[in-house]
């Protein structure tokens, strides 16, 4: 596959993130991800009305917890590239012949 092939999801799970969320989205940049799934627990502090107020498209899980915010963005996400902020930290899953591997990334964010 080559370089030009890869597409990059950003997921970013959220449970009453607002506050970060101002913090941390303007300095995510549009040129780094192809597609990007915000994945909603149950926020009652504002995040989804930010999200929806930006342009970012939300999802809302259905349960609780990050396995079942993951497990919404694996059956959404169309690229082959799939990155994860969560916290201060970014991971990147690539998926190949249908298994996802595991691979912490270069990239962090921290305040």
């Amino acid at each position: 596959m080559k370089n030009e092939d890869l597409k990059d999801t950003l997921v970013i799970p959220t449970l009453n993130e607002y506050e970060a969320m101002k913090e941390i989205m303007p300095f995510i940049k549009k040129e780094w991800y192809d597609e990007l799934i915000v994945v909603d627990g149950g926020s009652t502090d504002g995040t989804v009305d930010y999200c929806r107020e930006n342009g970012y498209p939300v999802i809302i899980q259905e349960g609780k917890g990050l396995p079942l915010a993951l497990g919404k963005a694996f059956k959404l996400f169309k690229n082959n590239i799939f990155d994860m902020l969560e916290g201060l930290f970014l991971f990147s899953n690539i998926k190949h012949n249908d298994k996802y591997k595991y691979i912490p990334s270069d990239i962090g964010l921290c305040p």
